[in-house]
């Protein structure tokens, strides 16, 4: 399994998301933008540690609503956990990564 973060599409949202074996963590962000940035940095830490454990992914919602529109999306940028296809929790803004990571039973 990947310890990288991926990139996540309107195309690959059921394969990667809804289909995933593992759970899996979604941040939903705006390119350019510093909050989804330092959300994204967040992210790429969880996947490096997390990654035999946890999907972790990043869509940009401009470019993939119809993503966008499946996560119920309220605010730029958000966290979302996903379980055996099922959508879970969610964060706005920048939470910790213990918070993250509590979206799908790990961490502290």
């Amino acid at each position: 399994m990947s310890s990288k973060l991926i990139e996540v599409t309107d195309e690959s949202f059921e394969a990667d998301v809804l289909r995933a074996e593992l759970p899996v963590l979604v941040a939903f962000v705006e390119p350019g933008a510093s909050s989804s940035e330092s959300l994204v940095k967040v992210m790429e830490k969880i996947a490096e540690e997390y990654g035999g454990r946890v999907v972790v992914a990043k869509v940009d919602f401009e470019a993939n609503p119809k993503a966008t529109y499946a996560a119920k999306l309220q605010s730029v940028p958000e966290v979302h956990s996903f379980v055996n296809g099922g959508h879970g929790i969610s964060l706005e803004g920048v939470p910790s990564k213990d918070e993250i990571l509590q979206l799908v039973g790990l961490g502290g």
